[in-house]
């Protein structure tokens, strides 16, 4: 972004607080938000989705399993199984260590 006037920045945290008494409008996304002194707070992955899956391509979807990715949580288990074998603590919390009955 070239322009004087906008400020591009990356942080978890922003005040905005004027140089003078002249009023300073804050944009918020194309949207008047008020005017300074302000403080802005990156609430990280605070974002609520709500969609219609049923809409949506299974393969597009956070948790939809093909094969590979069955074949990687199989060898992860597996490897968390053996873990517990060594450590004799029930890591994966399903009240077992490694592969007991």
């Amino acid at each position: 972004v070239n322009d004087k006037r906008i400020i591009y920045t990356k942080t978890s945290k922003l005040a905005v607080i004027p140089k003078s008494d002249k009023a300073l409008m804050i944009n918020l996304d194309g949207e008047y938000g008020g005017d300074a002194p302000m403080t802005f707070t990156n609430l990280h992955q605070h974002i609520e989705m709500f969609a219609n899956l049923d809409a949506i391509p299974n393969e597009a979807v956070i948790g939809y399993e093909d094969e590979e990715e069955s074949h990687y949580d199989a060898v992860t288990k597996g490897f968390i199984k053996e873990v517990e074998k060594l450590s004799q603590e029930d890591i994966d919390g399903d009240g077992k260590i490694g592969d007991e009955k």
